[in-house]
């Protein structure tokens, strides 16, 4: 499955949180930090660059 990809510049790609499935949290961490997702920040999506992109799409295929 490819997450969402939305290209934003030639340089970066938004994704939503592969992590979180973009809802920013993860109730079953809520007893740490109240369950906000550290890999997007609780922002519901992450910033790929091209090269790190070509990795994601390839492991998520």
């Amino acid at each position: 499955m490819i997450h969402n990809l939305i290209k934003s510049n030639d340089e970066e790609v938004r994704c939503t949180c592969p992590r979180c499935g973009g809802t920013g949290y993860l109730p079953q961490y809520r007893h740490i930090e109240n369950g906000i997702c550290f890999k997007c920040r609780g922002a519901r999506t992450v910033v790929y660059h091209q090269y790190g992109m070509t990795k994601q799409v390839i492991r998520t295929i």
